[in-house]
């Protein structure tokens, strides 16, 4: 990954082993960054515990974060939609600040998860970023 043209973000921003991160993937979050305007803290790309077994961040090809900004949900989602190859999309409202997760899976998946269950139903997904 060559750092140095990495606008928006610094190594140490994408926390445990950033260098098994896929680097398209820190490309299309450092593009999302540009397109909102808004800061993005990342949680976690590539992990090796926590997360469901076949989870893409075992493959540093998942990254949970949030906006630190004024955009609503709504707008959150629109700036993500924007970049069609992240086709798996996350919505997580009870995180302690709500949050994204988006991969690069080879299908496209929308799901919210409220009170550790997960929604797959695009009514409930509008419902909850449009609040």
């Amino acid at each position: 990954m060559k750092w140095n043209k990495i606008k928006y973000f610094k190594k140490h921003e994408w926390s445990k082993y950033p260098e098994q991160a896929n680097p398209r993937l820190i490309e299309l979050l450092d593009n999302l960054r540009g397109l909102s305007g808004s800061k993005i803290k990342i949680n976690v790309c590539w992990d090796d515990t926590g997360h469901n077994h076949n989870s893409y961040h075992y493959s540093g090809n998942a990254v949970d974060f949030v906006f630190k900004g004024n955009l609503s949900f709504l707008e959150q989602y629109a700036h993500i939609s924007m970049f069609p190859e992240l086709r798996g999309v996350g919505f997580y409202p009870d995180w302690n600040t709500p949050g994204w997760h988006v991969d690069l899976r080879p299908g496209f998946l929308r799901w919210v998860k409220i009170n550790d269950v997960y929604s797959y139903y695009k009514k409930v997904f509008m419902r909850e970023i449009t609040k």
